[in-house]
């Protein structure tokens, strides 16, 4: 299955899962669904050395945390997307680079049914 295909799965499994409460648990459900896609359909070994070159997605290292301008949010810069973890456990998931840049992939609520705040 090709990266759109599985990045189109990945969404829709997203947008389904039960709200996290907190970061950690919204990076746990985030890591959680994108492995569990990634090992049944990109045909390519969880090596996350490899994570710029083989062609799996892999979610968010520790190393990619970028100054986040948004409050109570931590934000990753993976190869395409930007990544927002709110406190209420709220994710967006945003397109980075080219025409895609500052499209919103996901902008799942945290339990508490608020989004992640926009940046100002």
């Amino acid at each position: 299955m090709d990266q759109k295909q599985r990045l189109a799965l990945f969404l829709a499994e997203m947008e389904q899962a039960t709200a996290a409460h907190d970061v950690a648990s919204a990076r746990a459900l985030l890591e959680g669904i994108l492995n569990r896609i990634e090992e049944a359909h990109s045909g390519v070994p969880y090596d996350p050395e490899k994570w710029m070159t083989d062609g799996r997605m892999y979610p968010p290292h520790d190393d990619l945390e970028q100054p986040c301008p948004v409050a109570g949010a931590v934000l990753f810069h993976a190869l395409g997307h930007a990544i927002w973890f709110a406190a209420n456990g709220a994710i967006r998931i945003e397109g980075r680079r080219g025409s895609s840049k500052g499209c919103v992939d996901l902008d799942k609520p945290g339990a508490d049914g608020n989004v992640c705040p926009r940046q100002e």
